[in-house]
């Protein structure tokens, strides 16, 4: 499971005057709640599909050596900052950057290990440091625009009587305009 290291301010992203425009109100009225809408959009929308929205350094521990490599499970992959380990006598050590090559414009990056020391048997006996995430100038148009249909959907239905023919149109359109950064890993 990757760890995040940081907090993402999506309104740094998406500007609230972008929500305002897509709900057709007047800015400053509701700042807190469409903050709030904005916050909880971004990071379902993460969460289901594996991208990250903006850079971030990130962490994922493993209880051992992958076979060859391993296929991150978020994207895009920005750099590996650090591979670390615990050898056999339980000491932490560095693995040299030598030892493992990084491929970051596979969706999602893909590391490859041409040596792996011996490990001390434990849960999390490798470390990967890693950044991760879209450059703020590179968020793809279709996120921006997915985020901003649901935090609209949720701006007005706060009740809670909802039709299923409404979340099914929303769910249809976001999966449209998602479905080519959504990150498959399968181990």
């Amino acid at each position: 499971m990757v760890k995040r290291l940081g907090n993402i301010t999506y309104t740094d992203l998406i500007p609230l005057s972008k929500v305002y425009d897509q709900i057709k109100q007047d800015a400053g009225s509701e700042d807190a709640l469409l903050t709030s809408l904005l916050d909880a959009a971004c990071r379902y929308l993460e969460d289901e599909y594996g991208f990250i929205m903006a850079e971030i350094a990130c962490r994922v521990m493993l209880d051992t050596w992958p076979s060859g490599k391993y296929r991150f499970e978020v994207a895009p992959l920005g750099s590996v900052t650090s591979v670390t380990y615990i050898d056999g006598d339980g000491a932490n050590q560095t693995l040299s950057s030598s030892d493992y090559s990084v491929n970051s414009d596979e969706y999602p990056g893909v590391i490859h290990f041409t040596n792996c020391p011996d490990l001390k048997n434990q849960l999390g006996a490798v470390t990967i440091n890693f950044d991760a995430g879209f450059a703020s100038s590179e968020l793809p148009v279709p996120i921006v625009q997915a985020v901003l249909m649901m935090v609209a959907t949720m701006y007005e239905l706060r009740q809670n009587e909802v039709t299923a023919r409404t979340i099914s149109k929303v769910e249809t359109s976001t999966h449209m305009l998602l479905s080519p950064y959504k990150v498959s890993v399968f181990r």
